[in-house]
């Protein structure tokens, strides 16, 4: 992904408060998903096979 499409934006600005998700693990999933809704909406094991660990993955859920 290189921009940021503006439906896509609040998706970004949300991921980016969420506890555990700095630069590197927000890099991890940045590649592995078309798009910051479908990184939202991804689940536990979405998120796993995109690399995060299961701690950082409860965070992004929890977060919604």
């Amino acid at each position: 992904m290189t921009a940021t499409p503006p439906e896509d934006l609040r998706y970004r600005v949300a991921l980016h408060r969420v506890h555990r998700l700095g630069s590197a693990r927000f890099a991890l999933i940045e590649r592995a998903f078309p798009s910051f809704e479908a990184m939202w909406r991804a689940g536990a094991s979405a998120l796993a096979g995109a690399g995060l660990d299961e701690r950082t993955a409860q965070e992004l859920l929890r977060a919604r």
